[in-house]
This record gives structure tokens, C-alpha cells and sequence, in this order.
């Protein structure tokens, strides 16, 4: 019986590994917003610096986001309309390189009535991470401060996991951040 079940692990779809991270401004009421822009392509942060990207995926990525918050209730328009939201996409791609050593015991010789030298072994091992993920931010433009130079997040989201580069996901994962952020909802 158990050799034709799933393993919880192995056997996961790239759908399963991904989590789905929001955060929202407990100060907004969100019915307060009509209109939205979106940004015209994605932010590509790596390693080596950041730039723009515009590929099949973050096309889609933009798409469907574009749908879900006209679901929403908004009303999608040029950024030079003033928006009362702005919609930033980000992909995040890095890899971290890290050099372990661990000791893991020492070596006591026989010397002088066995009584000796203590040489630490090591363990070293070499480990890389790589993190690939998306951040989505909403950005309040109409109540911006000029003078303060800056503008407030008031809803943020994170996807992390296996996949989150995938055509083929990028529905399900714009979907899954705005259905549990029903407070975005506009009416």
C-alpha cells in the first residue's frame, strides 16, 4: 500500500512548492482607489545589478495582473492620468556562494606519556543558493507627498518556489496572491 502512494516530498508538482506571501497597510481602505497603472515591464534584480526585462513570462506576469485587478474593480489607465495606484513588478535572481567549515573532532598523539598535539579536523564544503521569486508592490499615488519624496507600499507580495518562471504558472500564482487579498477588492 505504501509503495503507490505519493511521497510528500519527491512528488510534489512545481504548484505545490510555492508560497504565496502579502502584506497589506492596516491604516488603507483599499475602496478608496479606482484607477491603477501598470508598470511596462519588470525589474530584474541579480547579483551583478539591476535592469528591465520583458519576456514572455513577465508579459504574462503583467497580463494577468492587469486582469485581476480589473476584476477588482479598477480602472486601468496611463500613468500620466495620476493613477491613485501603481503596480510594481520585480523578479529577483541570485545565487549565494558559501565556503563551510565545520570542526569535527581533533587527533591527540602519543607523545610524552600520551599526552600530545591537538590538531582540529575540518569539514569544508562548498554550498550554493540560488532564489529566484517575485515581488509585487502597489504603491499609493494619491495621497504622495512631494515634499517627503517618496511613496508609501500599501499592499506587497512575494512568490517563492520552485517554478515562479514558468508561462505555464503565472495564472495560478497571480491568482493566488489576490484571492487572499480579497481586502483589494474595490466595491
Amino acid at each position: 500500500m505504501g509503495g503507490c502512494s505519493r511521497d510528500p516530498i519527491s512528488d510534489l508538482d512545481l504548484a505545490d512548492t510555492q508560497v504565496y506571501i502579502t502584506n497589506r497597510s492596516n491604516a488603507v481602505d483599499f475602496r478608496q482607489f479606482k484607477t491603477f497603472s501598470v508598470v511596462d515591464s519588470v525589474t530584474l534584480i541579480q547579483n551583478n545589478g539591476s535592469g528591465k526585462i520583458l519576456q514572455s513570462t513577465d508579459k504574462a506576469m503583467l497580463t494577468r495582473i492587469i486582469a485581476r485587478m480589473v476584476q477588482l474593480g479598477y480602472e486601468q489607465v496611463l500613468p500620466a492620468d495620476n493613477p491613485d495606484v501603481g503596480i510594481n513588478v520585480t523578479i529577483n535572481n541570485r545565487r549565494y556562494d558559501y565556503v563551510v567549515t565545520q570542526p569535527i573532532g581533533s587527533y591527540w598523539g602519543g607523545y610524552y606519556g600520551g599526552w600530545g598535539y591537538g590538531y582540529p579536523s575540518y569539514y569544508t564544503s562548498y554550498v550554493q543558493v540560488s532564489e529566484l521569486f517575485w515581488v509585487i508592490d502597489m504603491l499609493d499615488f494619491k495621497h504622495a507627498d512631494p515634499s517627503r519624496k517618496q511613496v508609501d507600499v500599501v499592499w506587497n507580495a512575494q512568490i517563492r518556489g520552485e517554478g515562479v518562471y514558468e508561462d505555464a504558472l503565472v495564472n495560478n500564482m497571480v491568482d493566488g496572491i489576490f484571492d487572499q487579498s480579497a481586502y483589494l477588492r474595490v466595491n
